[in-house]
């Protein structure tokens, strides 16, 4: 594809190259993409076809290229097909000039993969060119009608589709949605921007089947102000909106999803609503979410949001939502929506969220929130930066470090938190520390600590995150640090061998073909090098050409980069696979070279023309014909030449007998090989031709000569004179019912003609007419039949009576005649009778009555009466239905079972109507009714009633036990003490009782006073009263609980018992107070100590008083050797009895105090007496002095096996370490250190050892190899440090050998490829194929032998020369497969394929597919031309059809001109169109004037597919 090629005729699109301005079918690009996918739903590509558009632009939608009649809204590109998982369907843009889709008038969708499975997209720019935003609040920013604009609702559209990739795109500036895709399953999105789509970037709900599965990846994404339009000529956002105004705005939104999401290294930004939203993945074990290395910032909602199991890694996220305060169409409500959470996690049950080493902080109500789920889910918030601000929607609080509603456990662990609301301080959390990050004010957050930052080597590693943000190594210190970023140390720089790939277009182009080819470098040097500048080369075949698109490319250290290779054969070359080449180098270190190479693959050439005789047929009707008749026969013509001939074009010639006629309808016919080709040849014979059979003959030739020659024939007969024409009085017969029926009703009758002429004479137009009685009605349903000899047909006669008419037998009458006079007249009658009238109809008032139970019944019961009626109307009456209705006191409910009644005249009918009292309803008789009426008025009219009777009933005294309760205090008192208990009582009799007077008793222990202040209480029923009872217990009561209790009864007797009871507890008498020495004790180091040393002793002392005593306040004393110092921090405790204190005696011997041991005493003492004197003692040793340390640099030593090893293997060092210090000095903490090549690993058993001065030890380094590590000798290093300085650093290396890896044999899918004709031939044609296979596998691996299948359409046969081939590795090899059709296919392309397999497996599958093109058949035309009668009379209308077909099957839609050729040579033209039956339908009506008496001849033409047919009639007037 490209923009200076042709359309669909004119280029075959198979070839990078400009059309060369006229001609068709060549070598050379299609113009625009509608070409191969256009919107009709025309596909020039199949499924596992790469399409290559080059740069420019392109404009989707309607009058582009190749757009045919489409109407704007779905003027887009047709759905991709699908390929296979081995051969994906590819539509790839140039990488160096990105090629530009955009959409205009409206159009829906500018790229679908509705359906569409195993596809790449790559290196592609859709867009639009208008600035609006779909359905905008804002008229000025609002999209126009579609078929205005220059814009497009949708850039990419997806739904059932799996195993896509979609890459390197820029999808931006649609007026609603970048990415409209759900339904989706395996999708990988890398390098894709969504930026500035009006309403969202990336919304996956298409409605139902919305739900995601599989892997979803997405990596190097950028999706930003979505939500916002685009200045389309600056890429500028504007007309920003969100949900208030109506719009949307979201970065990324789904419905509710499964499926395992993948999000990393991705920049989501300044969208109008929320950045990331996976609030709604189902929430299943089966669906995660993992997010790596994410770059959220200015969002209008929650920045990120996710449901379910989750992790959140390495990521910044930037909670300043309230961005767009105030800016173009944002209102108030929109900012910081769902509170502007920075991340939002949302829970259902049992899920686990991980949210560890991230930068976050925001505006928002919270830094991270948790909502819904329970308490069975977890949320592990490790190793975060978290960084509070005032919050937006209220700005006097800060932002909450977390919150939420959730019931899910939150666990925080090794954060830093700093700012936020009340200064929470969750978990073991580094609080109250400003983390010093590179810029800390919100609008320009960068996260990237400071150094002497306190996140900085803070925390343990982790062994699941070893790189940060910047895929920087973590940790790069002694430990890692907080936060998303890694500060580096002073790292050195460790050179690497750099990865190269190179990548192009796969499939075999002619000779001459340019290829570009794009080459990939990856520099793995480690973090500490330089930017390296490599320099590029390639490598071509001899004669070839190559062109790198840059000479050189400029990589920092873990970075990509890439350009392209561009390589052209010679013309000459011979057809294969040819290697080309790529390398690189670099000044800065011999690892710096490195290669890739790639197969461009030269087309075989085309065979050689092969030129043979045509084969011509000539087709049409053999019946006999009149003299005169003109005929249309069909010359077919089919090309033999070989497929490789050019297109031919053939002369047409006719022979026929003298003096007749003939014409071709075309003189010639271009046919290219293989296909056919017709025409007509009309051949009138002269109007005096003898009958018999006479020869007509057609012939072809063409400018190659003989081998072009060709001929044909058939016989035209002309038939024998027809009979004369005999003509006959028709039989006409009338016929009807014969029942008498009342006046003025319909009756039919039917009407049957039979023509009674000749079989020679023409078909007859009879007139009908009817006769009836005066004032009657008689219509014919047709006044004219139309009968061929010995045919009948009929007609109905509708006969309507006077509505006065008499009863009695009427005759009714009908007649015919033709054109043709007297002798086509014929005439038939029938009887109609009327009967007598019907007996008049009289109305009467109904009979009703309203019957039930008299007995009374209590308010609210339910009573049935019965409801009867009688019709009274005459019997000559239509029956009735009487409407019913019931009437009750208010407040009460009367239903009818039924409220209409049907009856006939003298008929009665019945139903229920039930009666409900009100509740409260006082005793008496009430009235019940019961009303009728029915349409026919007041004369229907008819009411009844009944007696509902209540009867109140006499309450009754039901007795019961009253409730008793004796309640009060619960505490111990002293034995002898009155207390108060109050007894309550509740009289529990019914209503209807009187009241009763009930007796109240006591009961307490033996020698106890109690006391009821009183004896009896009278209550009514329901009502409760209380007395107290106080109760004394005696003076010598022990200790322990009492039960109390209380009693009453009335005179009713047993049923007005009661009882209750409470507990009295009698306290323990309050201890004595005994008075006992202190425990006294002093400690301190025994260790011996300079002379002047300070010493601080603990002084303890425990109050071993009896717990009834009171506190004591104990004096301190203290004891030294004369000259020295002792010093109390008190010199007083006051201590509870049992307890137990301290203090500190601080003593500083004399600075000439000799060595040796020194007592040194404490004293205690109270004002209680001696009973609390106590003394302790500790020993002071004065110690020798020491001698000096000395420090020296630790002997290292690094050792291990000397041998070469596989790259990946694990090899153990020894790291030996001796302590060089003097004996004076104390044990010294090494720190032990490795250097590993990059991509290597290098593992210590231990990071540090401790050695007293003298001694060794040694640990093991093991260290693995990268598993692609070149053959070769790298540098393994070990340092050792301490915290004594320089003087303690060592460092010792050792070499390990990467052995030169054996070759392994790497199986790999074979290529498989077809090849042959693509051409149309005829239905039956044997081709041949060309099937070629080549072994991809591994130089290591054995030769294989391949089985070799094959499909073709059921029916048709496929044989295959070879059915396996066997090929040594990278070797290639080809059969043939022959196929042949069925002779019964239809025109059209069918699939033919083969598949390849071996007993490897899998991986040496693959198959490949071509088309088989069945050439349409001849185009063979015939007319059927007819008119509705023969003969007409002036002024009547002649009906005129004509029937076109093609190969016998009818042609719809086709355009017919009908000459009619008047009597005296004047001429008229219509034109009618033929309809889905084939027929074009017209009609002529004849002049009034004497001179349109006479022969008329219609003559009808058409053409279709390039070929013209006619026919002839003729009709008389007389």
């Amino acid at each position: 594809m490209r923009v200076d090629g042709g359309d669909a005729s004119q280029c075959t699109g198979r070839s990078d190259a400009p059309y060369p301005g006229s001609g068709t079918g060549q070598a050379c690009a299609w113009s625009h993409p509608f070409h191969a996918l256009a919107p009709d739903g025309t596909r020039r590509i199949a499924g596992g076809d790469t399409l290559r558009i080059g740069g420019g632009s392109y404009m989707i939608g309607q009058g582009a290229s190749g757009a045919g009649a489409c109407l704007p809204a779905n003027c887009s590109l047709a759905t991709v097909p699908g390929g296979t998982a081995g051969a994906p369907t590819r539509i790839l843009g140039d990488p160096a000039h990105r090629p530009r889709l955009w959409g205009t008038l409206g159009v829906t969708r500018i790229l679908s993969l509705d359906g569409s499975s195993n596809v790449e997209i790559g290196h592609l720019e859709i867009t639009d060119q208008d600035d609006c935003v779909y359905s905008h609040s804002n008229a000025t920013a609002k999209c126009p009608a579609v078929g205005l604009g220059a814009w497009a609702k949708h850039g990419v559209y997806a739904r059932a589709s799996a195993n896509v990739w979609l890459h390197d795109l820029d999808i931006h500036g649609l007026g609603h949605t970048g990415l409209w895709a759900g339904g989706l399953s395996n999708w990988t999105l890398e390098r894709v921007q969504l930026n500035r789509n009006g309403r969202a970037g990336w919304d996956a709900n298409i409605g139902t089947g919305s739900s995601n599965s599989g892997a979803i990846v997405l990596r190097g994404m950028e999706i930003a102000w979505n939500g916002c339009g685009e200045r389309w000529q600056t890429g500028a956002a504007w007309a920003c909106w969100s949900q208030q105004a109506g719009g949307y705005g979201d970065g990324l939104g789904t419905v509710a999803t499964g499926g395992l999401w993948l999000i990393e290294d991705s920049f989501v930004h300044h969208n109008t609503q929320d950045g990331l939203d996976l609030r709604f993945l189902d929430g299943a074990d089966t669906t995660h979410a993992t997010l790596r290395r994410i770059h959220a910032v200015g969002n209008a909602g929650n920045q990120v949001k996710v449901k379910g199991n989750s992790l959140i890694e390495n990521s910044v996220l930037i909670g300043n939502c309230g961005y767009f305060n105030g800016k173009f169409y944002m209102l108030a409500a929109d900012n910081c929506r769902a509170d502007g959470t920075t991340l939002l996690l949302v829970f259902t049950a049992n899920d686990l969220a991980v949210v560890r080493h991230n930068s976050i902080t925001g505006e928002g109500w919270s830094l991270v929130g948790a909502t819904e789920g329970d308490s069975s889910g977890r949320a592990l918030v490790q190793n975060n930066v978290l960084a509070g601000f005032p919050w937006f929607l209220n700005p006097a609080d800060l932002s909450r470090v977390q919150a939420g509603t959730s019931p899910a456990l939150v666990t925080h662990s090794g954060n830093l938190v700093w700012n936020v609301y009340a200064n929470a301080c969750p978990g073991d959390s580094l609080c109250g520390q400003n983390p010093a990050l590179k810029d800390m004010a919100l609008a320009t957050y960068d996260a990237e600590p400071l150094p002497g930052s306190p996140v900085v080597d803070r925390v343990a590693p982790m062994a699941q995150v070893t790189t940060d943000f910047l895929l920087h190594s973590r940790p790069l210190g002694a430990a890692s640090d907080i936060g998303a970023y890694e500060l580096p140390a002073a790292i050195t720089c460790t050179r690497a061998t750099p990865t190269v790939a190179l990548a192009g277009f796969p499939a075999a182009v002619p000779a001459g073909t340019r290829i570009d080819y794009t080459l990939t470098l990856t520099n793995h040097d480690s973090a500490g090098c330089p930017t390296t500048s490599f320099t590029l080369s390639g490598s071509v075949p001899a004669g070839w050409s190559s062109t790198l698109g840059a000479g050189s490319l400029d990589l920092a250290p873990g970075n990509t980069g890439s350009t392209t290779v561009s390589v052209t054969s010679p013309a000459s070359a011979a057809g294969g696979d040819y290697t080309v080449g790529a390398g690189v180098a670099s000044s800065a270190h011999s690892r710096h070279t490195a290669s890739a190479t790639a197969t461009y693959s030269v087309l075989v050439p085309d065979p050689v023309c092969t030129p043979a005789a045509p084969t011509l047929s000539l087709g049409g009707p053999t019946d006999a014909v009149p003299a005169g008749t003109s005929i249309q026969y069909t010359a077919n013509l089919r090309n033999n030449d070989s497929a490789s001939c050019a297109t031919t074009y053939f002369n047409l010639a006719d022979s026929t007998p003298a003096g007749w006629t003939a014409t071709l309808a075309m003189p010639g016919l271009t046919l290219a090989p293989g296909a056919s080709g017709s025409t007509t040849l009309t051949v009138a014979s002269p109007s005096d031709a003898t009958p018999g059979g006479y020869g007509i003959g057609a012939g072809a030739s063409s400018d190659a000569g003989a081998v072009h020659t060709a001929s044909a024939g058939i016989t035209y007969n002309v038939a024998e004179p027809p009979a004369p024409c005999t003509r006959s009085a028709p039989t006409l017969a009338l016929g009807g019912p014969t029942a008498p029926v009342p006046a003025g009703s319909g009756v039919d009758y039917t009407i049957n003609l039979h023509n009674n002429d000749s079989s020679t004479c023409a078909g007859t137009s009879f007139s009908l007419a009817a006769s009836v009685p005066a004032g009657w009605t008689g219509l014919l349903a047709a006044d004219t039949i139309t009968l061929a000899p010995g045919a009948s047909g009929g007609t109905t006669l509708a006969v309507t009576s006077a509505i006065d008419a008499g009863a009695g037998s009427y005759t009714i009458g009908s007649g015919v005649g033709s054109g043709a006079g007297g002798v086509h007249t014929a005439s038939a009658s029938a009887t109609y009778t009327v009967d007598e009238p019907a007996p008049a109809c009289t109305r009467a008032a109904p009979t009703m009555t309203v019957g039930g139970p008299t007995a009374a019944v209590s308010p609210g019961s339910v009573v049935d009466y019965t409801v009867g009626i009688r019709n009274n109307d005459s019997s000559s009456c239509v029956g009735t239905s009487f409407s019913l209705a019931a009437s009750v006191p208010a407040g009460w409910t009367g239903l009818l079972a039924a409220d209409a009644i049907t009856l006939a005249p003298g008929a009665s009918g019945g139903t229920t109507l039930t009666v409900t009292s009100a509740t409260d309803t006082s005793a008496g008789d009430y009235t019940i009714g019961a009303g009728a009426g029915s349409s026919a008025g007041t004369v229907h009219t008819a009411n009844a009633s009944a007696t509902y009777t209540v009867d109140v009933p006499t309450p009754v005294c039901t007795r019961a036990a009253p409730v008793v309760s004796l309640g009060g205090p619960t505490t111990a008192v002293v034995a002898g003490t009155a207390v108060a208990y109050t007894l309550s009582v509740s009289n529990q009799d019914s209503s209807a009782c009187a009241a009763t007077s009930f007796n109240l008793s006591r009961t307490v222990p033996a020698g106890w006073a109690g006391t009821l202040t009183a004896t009896s209480i009278d209550l009514a029923p329901g009502a409760s009263s209380s007395t107290t009872l106080t109760v004394t217990s005696a003076g010598t009561a022990p200790a322990g609980p009492y039960a109390i209790g209380a009693g009453v009864d009335s005179s009713v007797g047993s049923v007005h018992a009661g009882n209750a009871s409470a507990t009295y507890t009698v306290a323990v008498p309050p201890p004595v107070c005994t008075r006992a020495a202190p425990v006294v004790s002093l400690g301190g180091p025994t260790a011996a100590v300079a002379a002047g040393t300070a010493v601080a002793y603990t002084l303890s002392v425990s109050n071993q008083d009896s717990s009834a005593c009171e506190s004591t306040n104990f004096n301190l004393s203290r004891t030294v050797p004369t000259g020295w110092a002792g010093t109390l921090a008190a010199t007083s405790i006051s201590l509870a009895p049992g307890a137990s204190s301290s203090t500190t005696l601080t003593v500083t011997s004399a600075g000439t105090a000799a060595a040796g041991p020194y007592a040194i005493g404490a004293g205690v003492d109270s004002s209680v007496g001696s009973v609390h004197a106590g003394n302790a003692s500790a020993t002071y040793t004065v110690a020798v002095p020491p001698p000096v340390c000395t420090r020296a640099a630790p002997v290292v030593s690094l050792g291990g096996p000397t041998a070469a090893v596989a790259a990946g293997t694990a090899v153990a060092y020894t790291l030996s370490v001796t302590n060089q210090d003097s004996s004076a000095c104390e044990s010294t903490n090494f720190n032990l250190s490795r250097t590993v090549p990059t991509g290597w690993a290098g593992t210590l058993a231990a990071t540090s050892i401790s050695l007293a001065p003298g001694a060794s030890s040694s640990t093991t380094l093991t260290v693995t190899s990268a598993g692609t590590a070149t053959a070769g000798p790298y540098a393994i290093g070990a340092s050792v440090d301490s915290s004594i300085g320089s003087a303690h650093t060592g460092n010792a290396s050792a070499t390990y050998t990467v052995a030169a890896p054996p070759p392994v044999c790497t199986r790999a899918t074979p290529t498989l490829s077809m090849s042959g004709p693509t051409s149309a031939v005829a239905a039956g044609t044997a081709v041949d194929y060309t099937v070629s296979l080549v072994n991809r596998d591994s130089a290591a691996c054995t030769p294989t032998s391949f089985n070799l299948t094959r499909a073709v359409p059921s029916g048709w046969t496929g044989t295959l020369t070879a059915t396996s081939l066997s090929l040594a590795a990278g070797a290639s090899g080809s059969t043939t497969l022959r196929v042949t059709s069925t002779g019964t296919a239809a025109a059209g392309s069918y699939t033919i394929s083969t598949s390849a397999g071996s007993n490897a497996g899998a991986v040496h599958t693959a198959s490949a597919s071509t088309s088989y093109t069945i050439a349409a058949p001849a185009i063979v035309l015939t007319t059927t031309l007819t008119t509705d009668r023969a003969t007409y009379a002036a002024r009547g209308t002649v009906q005129i059809a004509a029937l076109l077909r093609n190969n016998a099957v009818a042609v719809a839609g086709v355009p017919v001109t009908f000459t009619l050729a008047r009597p005296g040579g004047a001429t008229s033209t219509l034109t009618a169109t033929s309809g889905s039956d084939g027929y074009a339908r017209t009609t002529y009506k004849i002049p009034s004037n004497k001179a349109a008496l006479g022969l008329y001849t219609i003559t009808a033409r058409w053409s279709f597919g390039g070929v013209s047919a006619s026919a002839v009639r003729t009709f008389t007037v007389l």
